[in-house]
């Protein structure tokens, strides 16, 4: 458990702690930093991700025990690489207000389903966000209004 009056922790602050299972963000966290959870491999839940955090940065849980993750609505950038290796991850949601999607997102894992909220707009995707195979759903409050199956060439999804 960190405390609440713990504001920010420094890119790998939690790398490579395999022993590490759960952790409980801060309530004024506003940015999980680069690194800071690579390598956690069994890492499983993160408690109180909180619609505070506005950034999830390169490779912050990339090989990673996590099995499910929702970003929020206060997500505006996810990073790249970012869960890349979670070979455990079945589900991620995606909330509206992500901008920004970077490279290699999901890179080496498998039979995720991505799921992201929609308003309207466009998000930017760059090249191989996902391994070939994963179902992106896209959809206000999570309905399926149209599913893409990724492969390496998406660049950008047209949110209606």
């Amino acid at each position: 458990v960190l405390p609440d009056s713990i504001i920010s922790f420094g890119s790998y602050s939690f790398q490579n702690c395999t022993s590490l299972t759960s952790v409980r963000l801060p309530n004024g966290l506003t940015d999980i930093y680069a690194c800071s959870f690579e390598g956690a491999s069994s890492l499983a839940t993160i408690n109180n991700f909180t619609s505070r955090i506005t950034a999830i940065n390169a490779y912050a849980f990339r090989g990673t025990g996590l099995t499910s993750f929702d970003t929020l609505d206060g997500v505006t950038t996810i990073g790249n690489n970012a869960f890349a290796s979670c070979t455990k991850l079945k589900t991620l949601r995606i909330g509206s207000a992500v901008k920004k999607i970077g490279t290699n997102v999901l890179t080496g894992t498998t039979n995720v389903s991505v799921t992201m909220a929609v308003t309207s707009g466009w998000v930017a995707a760059t090249s191989a966000t996902a391994t070939t195979g994963t179902a992106l759903t896209f959809g206000a409050d999570g309905s399926a209004n149209y599913t893409v199956f990724m492969n390496n060439k998406t660049s950008y999804i047209n949110r209606p």
